[in-house]
């Protein structure tokens, strides 16, 4: 990711990204991205789920189908194929 697009999406962003490519493709949950993305007791859901949203507009558009996958009630992962 450029300085540009990591000055807009800031540390938050790029933090929750490198997560979930780490996790792949496992499961990586909420409480996991909102303590290592924003720290102990900071960011909330809405801020999570806005960053991700923010996300797959990057990754899936190009894509034939989605690479970020919601587990309802647990977290998010990342997957090369449906």
């Amino acid at each position: 990711m450029n300085s540009t697009l990591s000055a807009f999406y800031g540390l938050d962003f790029l933090a929750s990204t490198v997560i979930l490519l780490r996790d792949a493709p496992k499961v990586t949950t909420h409480q996991r991205l909102l303590q290592l993305a924003w720290g102990e007791g900071s960011g909330d859901m809405a801020a999570l789920h806005t960053q991700v949203y923010e996300l797959r507009n990057m990754l899936d558009r190009p894509f034939t189908h989605p690479m970020i996958q919601s587990v309802r009630g647990i977290g998010y992962r990342l997957v090369d194929s449906p």
